[in-house]
């Protein structure tokens, strides 16, 4: 009985809670147990951590220091990606010699490298440095913690095989080579064709490497025309002078080489009695130009030293002289002129007056003034003065070299002397002997100034009759000389080394050119040479730049491009003989 209660009553409330059985109405039904609690919101995540890891270079190409292509590539590979308007030529800079080298930056994001395209090869034994700057930044905005820098050196050139310019049976002297500032080299030189006088002669080498055909230069006419000088700018544009001899005169003419144009009507700057001496000539790098020539009016009188100014806007202006009677005497010869112009326009004039007291002396044209009075360097006379060389530094010091032909016993000597203008309008260096070997003579020197300012002599020293070396003296403002160098190296009791050139770059590297002469033997020894001085280093090995078994050079010449190449001229003659074929060669 109170089980069946038990049943009913479960079932009452089943049936009032669910409102079970028929169909429609019905009291609302709600649960037997409460539904779960919602689960609770999950956290927002935290934020990324900032990105504060310094930019740094990972890697650099050229990684060598030395002997470096010149087509090298130069890049930086950063160990994050870059933000590309960070890459900029402030941000990653390549210098020589402290000055920006001209190209373009590219900026890889896959591989994160910034890479740059110089406009121009590289320079031949150049020193380059390339920095990275606190200016670069990665997509966070962190950049270098401080600049990286890494530097290398460029490989040299070698020698091309020499072309010939004129036939071993050419009557042909005094050739000159000049670089034209835009890849091509220049030579100019004197050559008499069979029966005729002697005539100017000229040909081009390409950048490329090919040469042009051979050209005549000079105006026909019964005279001679010798002793050539060529010089161009930074343009392309260019000048030659030359003197064409007659029996008792000679005049001064003049060529100008237009970029694009070629060589233009010769025009004539003066008239002299034969002096026996050639004009000389510097360009500046905007084309402006001075020609300088001893010169006599009457055929007993004196001379004096006469110039002529070009303008690239107007031409050859009418000559002028820059002595004075005040320095030239009654019996006096001023004669062998040299100029040299500064990176400012001005131009010094060296000459030297045989018969004179003060027989050393010095013109200075000062830009937007003209042309001051000639000074003397103060030199005793100790001997007739001879071969006057002139260089002007990148910072406008001036050093003067010459030969005095002294007193030796029974017979005579050349020493050789120099004197130095330290500052623009300051005051000469007493004249002192730059060698003091009395055993024989010093001549043929070559001058030369480098880009850092200081001074380079080589010549030709005398041991005995038969015997000379090349020695080399190097000059450093604040600092004086430096002992003297042999620069020759096949040296011996009948070995003759002669008549050097002498160019230097705008990196501060040398490069010397001569001949060998062995006397009363001839052999494979004698030749044409060249021998290298790279800055910070010194003299490297010697090479031979003329064919093996050629006739050792004389009438040498050298200049050099805005990268180094190096174009050389030489003449090689005949055993016995001035004269003889033209070869030119290029170092790149």
């Amino acid at each position: 009985m109170k089980k069946s209660l038990a049943i009913v009553c479960v079932a009452t409330l089943f049936s009032a809670c669910g409102g079970g059985g028929g169909g429609g109405g019905g009291g609302g039904a709600f649960p037997l147990f409460p539904a779960p609690a919602p689960a609770p919101a999950p956290s927002p995540a935290p934020d990324p951590a900032a990105d504060t890891t310094p930019l740094s270079v990972v890697a650099f190409v050229p990684t060598a220091s030395d002997e470096v292509p010149r087509d090298t590539e130069i890049s930086a590979t950063l160990n994050k990606a870059l933000l590309a308007s960070t890459v900029t030529d402030s941000n990653l800079r390549i210098t020589r010699a402290g000055a920006a080298v001209p190209g373009s930056l590219s900026y890889d994001a896959a591989s994160r490298k910034v890479s740059f395209a110089p406009a121009k090869a590289l320079d031949l034994l150049a020193r380059y440095t390339v920095t990275a700057g606190t200016g670069l930044k990665d997509l966070a905005g962190n950049s270098l913690a401080a600049e990286k820098s890494w530097s290398f050196r460029t490989a040299d050139g070698t020698w091309e095989a020499p072309h010939q310019l004129e036939p071993v049976t050419a009557a042909a002297g005094h050739a000159v080579t000049a670089q034209d500032g835009q890849g091509n080299t220049v030579v100019v030189w004197a050559s008499q064709p069979v029966g005729s006088a002697f005539e100017i002669r000229t040909a081009v080498q390409s950048a490329g490497g090919g040469w042009g055909s051979v050209s005549r230069l000079s105006t026909p006419g019964n005279y001679n025309a010798l002793l050539p000088q060529v010089r161009f700018d930074s343009q392309g544009n260019g000048l030659a002078i030359w003197m064409q001899l007659g029996s008792a005169d000679a005049e001064v003419w003049s060529s100008r080489f237009a970029k694009g144009t070629g060589w233009q009507t010769p025009v004539r700057l003066d008239r002299t009695i034969n002096t026996g001496y050639g004009a000389s000539l510097a360009v500046d790098a905007d084309g402006n130009a001075f020609a300088v020539w001893g010169k006599r009016e009457t055929q007993y009188g004196t001379s004096d030293i006469w110039a002529a100014r070009f303008t690239s806007a107007g031409g050859w202006q009418a000559p002028v002289r820059l002595g004075s009677s005040a320095n030239i005497g009654t019996y006096d010869q001023a004669e062998q002129p040299q100029v040299a112009v500064d990176a400012a326009g001005n131009a010094y004039v060296l000459w030297v007056q045989r018969t004179s007291d003060t027989p050393v002396w010095v013109a200075r044209y000062q830009a937007g003034s003209g042309w001051q009075p000639a000074v003397s360097l103060g030199a005793a006379r100790l001997g007739d003065p001879y071969a006057p060389r002139l260089a002007v530094s990148s910072s406008g010091q001036v050093m003067a070299l010459w030969n005095t032909f002294v007193p030796s016993g029974s017979w005579y000597r050349f020493d050789l002397w120099w004197s130095a203008l330290a500052t623009t309008g300051g005051s000469w260096t007493s004249p002192a002997l730059l060698e003091n070997d009395d055993a024989g003579d010093a001549t043929n020197q070559a001058l030369v100034a480098d880009s850092g300012g200081n001074f380079h002599a080589i010549w030709q020293q005398y041991a005995s009759e038969y015997r000379s070396d090349l020695v080399h003296r190097s000059y450093t403002p604040g600092s004086g000389w430096s002992t003297v160098t042999t620069v020759s190296t096949t040296n011996g009791t009948y070995y003759n080394n002669r008549l050097p050139s002498l160019v230097a770059d705008r990196n501060g590297n040398l490069m010397a050119m001569w001949g060998v002469y062995q006397s009363g033997y001839g052999g494979a020894e004698e030749g044409t040479f060249a021998r290298r001085y790279a800055a910070g280093e010194g003299w490297r090995t010697t090479l031979r730049v003329g064919a093996t078994g050629g006739a050792p050079a004389i009438s040498t010449s050298l200049d050099v491009q805005a990268d180094g190449t190096i174009g050389a001229t030489w003449m090689e003659p005949a055993e016995y003989r001035s004269d003889g074929p033209i070869f030119s060669a290029r170092f790149k």
